[in-house]
């Protein structure tokens, strides 16, 4: 499905996302910041999408070459995983347990490649 994402730095430590995934009904909308914690060393998000009301909170820990996202709202049911796929590539991929982590079922996966910037 084609989708859109725009990464806007806000600070030396945090980001935002806005992606809107294009659907026949309506648009799909999420927002996503993201801020490092210096005092803990570790990686914090908050999402938020037009399916829910609801904003969710996850923790990030790098490791080999990837985030791991572990929801703090739903721990042990939730987790994204992002990764590179090349220089201007990513994929991120959501899983869902239903047995608190035990084990992870693929609820969806998005590869993602940077377009060329706008020409001003």
């Amino acid at each position: 499905v084609p989708m859109t994402l725009h990464v806007e730095r806000l600070s030396a430590d945090s980001v935002m996302e806005r992606l809107v995934v294009d659907r026949e009904s309506r648009p799909y909308v999420s927002f996503t910041v993201r801020q490092f914690d210096r005092s803990t060393g570790r990686w914090e998000m908050f999402y938020g999408n037009s399916s829910r009301a609801t904003i969710s909170r996850l923790a990030g820990q790098f490791k080999d070459g990837r985030i791991d996202w572990m929801s703090l709202t739903a721990p042990g049911e939730s987790k994204l995983v992002a990764e590179r796929t090349g220089p201007d590539g990513w994929r991120r991929t959501q899983y869902v347990s239903a047995d608190r982590g035990s084990s992870w079922n693929v609820l969806f996966v998005d590869d993602l490649t940077r377009a060329a910037a706008p020409s001003p």
